[in-house]
């Protein structure tokens, strides 16, 4: 059984952390997704299990973005 996850994301025009509503499964689906945000402006984007309990401990904080 394949896992979901979870895309967030945090865009640089309005620098807010925005938590997406929406599970992929498809892993090329989420690099598509992915690709076409970074040509958005879109330039911090965490991929995680949608289950992940442990995003604050992975991340530092909330959800950390580079």
């Amino acid at each position: 059984m394949e896992e979901d996850f979870r895309i967030d994301i945090i865009s640089l025009i309005n620098d807010e952390k925005e938590f997406s509503d929406f599970y992929i499964k498809n892993e090329k689906k989420i690099m598509k997704i992915a690709n076409k945000m970074l040509k958005l402006g879109i330039y911090g984007i965490v991929i995680h299990p949608k289950d992940d309990e442990n995003v604050k401990e992975l991340y530092g904080g909330d959800v950390a973005y580079r």
